[in-house]
């Protein structure tokens, strides 16, 4: 059957569609199903697999657009299933009962496409019905269709250009259709109601079944514990104990590298059995960030970076990994390509959602308009679409940014900042300003502020705006013991991600000056000032440097 198919096909091909990033304005269908329909023990492991093929089939679909009177066939966009494909042994409906088989689930899929057709009005080409009914399916109601590689397809037309969008919840399965205008749905024998086919035989599971010398009888199991994943980028010595502490030994989980600046990765070897790297993405990732002359040429590298090592993780994540920790830089490119649906997961976040990361730099730059580089940190509006979206749909968000708590309330697990180990620092002479030079960290404020007080200052990171910005100020070389020269640490920043010196001044006993936006808000001396309010800047580090010589 398979070589008729694949001759007929040939002679008469159906054309393989592409995919468009837009939805069209109306959208004429939406299914939904439930991605877990059983919990019985034996039936677990192949409800994992199920979910995974439906993730791997959605990738292929999602998107596609199909022109008016063309023909869409279910296995010419989608290809055969294959371990090669990322496709596992998930449950086939096979002479009556639910089998293991590789793509197994994925009728699940065809079963909504047919269902949206008829809703949207496409004329039906092909479709076959279950043999048997899974009680709860759409094959209980008379809209579902079954397909098998490559003689059994699905096939239909739309009246009119139709894109194919699905999503993935952690429950649900959603294909919607759109189009440019709503049309009438098509009937099945003259009639658009769900038909009960009552008298259908019911499938049968391993569970269920009295006959255990079937070659494909499976054994049910003893139950197990949910299996976790932690798909780390920032490896903050917080992030690294909440996993120790959270993390079981047969859980997985998977960081850019394991050496340099990530090498405290290796600490979760003893706890973790499964941890892996990807490598190469991020080498390309540091080595195009180096290369950029810019701060936007930065910007575009270290996305274009993260999404290369987002995909490579989707591709070592176990399938069975019901519960994902994400960090929050491959937050976006993993919802988008579906990696989290059927999942629940948890977000380590490491700076504000892009969404009020814009808001706040674009009231400022309205504020401040001469400021360039506030216009220039900026994330593509897809990307901050699709962070928000998952950022809905995140269980919890993990983080110790005490800036986090206003938006996120009760599902925030605030995570206390590990302090470096450090003896308490003699006070020294200068200003420390953790920098860079630029807008969003405040320095026009700062420089102001310091205008009029005779003070020594040194600047720790680099300078992205003009080289004569710090005329006319004392500033001292950089030194690596900054710390013994501190007087007061100030960072008035409007963003600040990961504030490492501001903790270093605090575990040293230095005092700080910062805004809440610095997320350091309540620890020992931290005093907390507004952005770009230079009366109450001086008056701080007035006050500080008052006190230090007192």
């Amino acid at each position: 059957m398979q070589c008729q198919r694949g001759i007929r096909n040939l002679l008469a091909p159906v054309a393989r569609h592409s995919t468009e990033p837009d939805r069209l304005p109306v959208q004429v269908a939406e299914v939904r199903a439930p991605l877990w329909t059983t919990e019985s023990l034996v039936e677990h492991s192949l409800q994992l697999g199920k979910v995974q093929n439906l993730r791997v089939a959605a990738r292929a679909l999602n998107g596609i657009v199909i022109p008016a009177g063309q023909t869409f066939s279910f296995w010419r966009q989608l290809g055969r299933a294959t371990r090669g494909g990322g496709y596992v042994a998930g449950r086939e409906l096979r002479e009556g009962c639910l089998v293991p088989a590789i793509g197994g689930g994925i009728c699940q899929l065809s079963n909504a496409l047919y269902d949206a057709a008829l809703s949207s009005g496409c004329d039906i080409v092909e479709r076959h019905a279950h043999s048997r009914v899974v009680p709860g399916s759409a094959a209980a109601y008379g809209r579902d269709a079954t397909v098998a590689w490559n003689y059994v397809d699905l096939r239909f037309r739309p009246r009119q250009r139709t894109r194919i969008e699905i999503e993935r919840s952690a429950e649900e399965l959603a294909v919607r259709f759109w189009a440019a205008d709503r049309v009438k749905p098509q009937t099945i024998d003259g009639t658009a109601e769900p038909l009960p086919r009552v008298l259908n035989p019911i499938a049968h599971t391993c569970t269920d079944c009295a006959v255990s010398a079937c070659f494909r009888h499976v054994e049910p199991s003893q139950p197990t514990c949910r299996r976790a994943a932690f798909l780390l980028d920032e490896c903050w010595p917080e992030f690294l104990d909440y996993v120790e502490k959270s993390a079981a030994r047969d859980d997985f989980a998977a960081a850019p590298i394991r050496f340099g600046r990530y090498a405290e990765v290796r600490r979760l070897r003893p706890r973790i059995r499964n941890l892996r790297s990807t490598t190469m993405p991020a080498l390309l990732r540091a080595a195009s960030m180096r290369r950029a002359r810019s701060v936007p040429a930065r910007v575009q590298a270290q996305l274009l970076g993260s999404q290369q090592i987002a995909d490579a993780m989707a591709c070592i994540l176990p399938f069975d990994a019901e519960h994902i920790v994400v960090a929050q830089s491959l937050l976006p490119f993993l919802w988008l390509s579906g990696a989290l649906g059927g999942r629940t997961f948890d977000v380590l976040m490491t700076r504000l959602p892009l969404a009020r990361l814009h808001q706040l730099l674009d009231e400022t730059g309205k504020v401040h308009p001469r400021f360039s580089t506030l216009r220039e940190y900026r994330a593509p509006d897809w990307m901050v679409k699709a962070e928000q979206e998952a950022l809905a749909n995140a269980h919890r968000v993990i983080a110790p940014h005490t800036s986090l708590a206003a938006l996120f309330g009760d599902r925030l697990v605030q995570l206390p900042w590990n302090l470096p180990k450090l003896s308490q620092a003699r006070l020294g002479r200068s200003v420390i300003y953790p920098g860079p030079t630029v807008a969003r960290k405040g320095a026009f404020a700062l420089r102001a502020a310091l205008a009029d007080m005779n003070c020594e200052l040194m600047v720790l990171a680099g300078n992205l705006e003009e080289k004569t910005f710090w005329n006319g100020m004392h500033v001292e070389p950089c030194a690596s013991d900054w710390i013994n020269d501190a007087a007061v640490v100030v960072q008035p920043a409007l963003l600040e991600d990961n504030p490492r010196p501001l903790l270093r001044a605090i575990a040293a006993g230095i005092p700080v000056v910062c805004t809440p936006n610095c997320g350091v808000s309540g620890l020992p001396n931290v005093t907390t000032v507004e952005f770009g309010d230079v009366e109450q800047l001086r008056n701080a580090i007035s006050s500080t440097l008052l006190a230090a010589t007192s």
